[in-house]
């Protein structure tokens, strides 16, 4: 309950014309769904449509909420590096068209394992396997964007130290 209370909040501020929100409603929309999929998952007997659709939209939804956890590392690390560019050229439409692009690449992905999984024999031990590698792919980025938002921070001589370490801070998290 407390995470659509989050996305209520959130989507108000879009409306005051933040765009920051915009990936991280995104986030809690995936973890919500994962939320929801994960148990009928687990009851559900491991054959058969109904569980080939809850086991696509959790994993479609776990690769999203990835991809915006890159997204929103990579926006943090515009925002403090390079901030005239990125007052110039954030857009709501822009960090909508980068959602859009985040949940087909998870559905692309998520349903081409899924169909080739379906019409070869193959073995669910390397479906996971393959899984947890696309998965981890996008990790490096996260860890240049917090490398690359330490150095700009540390270079900068108008944030104070304490906000620095406030800003380190919610970037770890």
């Amino acid at each position: 309950p407390m995470v659509c209370v989050a996305i209520c909040g959130l989507f108000s501020l879009i409306k005051t014309d933040h765009v920051a929100p915009v990936y991280v409603i995104n986030l809690l929309i995936s973890d919500v769904l994962q939320i929801c999929t994960k148990p009928i998952a687990l009851s559900v007997p491991p054959s058969g449509v109904t569980y080939e659709l809850v086991v696509f939209t959790y994993s479609s939804s776990l690769m999203a909420c990835v991809g915006f956890m890159v997204c929103i590392a990579g926006e943090r690390y515009v925002m403090i590096a390079h901030p005239l560019w990125y007052r110039c050229h954030r857009t709501i439409t822009k960090s909508l068209l980068c959602s859009f692009t985040v949940w087909m690449t998870a559905f692309v992905i998520i349903g081409g394992i899924t169909l080739a999984s379906a019409a070869f024999v193959v073995d669910i031990h390397r479906v996971a396997l393959c899984l947890c590698i696309i998965n981890l792919l996008p990790y490096p980025f996260v860890m240049l964007f917090f490398v690359g938002t330490w150095r700009a921070l540390s270079k900068s001589k108008s944030v104070s130290s304490r906000e620095q370490r406030r800003i380190m801070g919610t970037q770890i998290g």
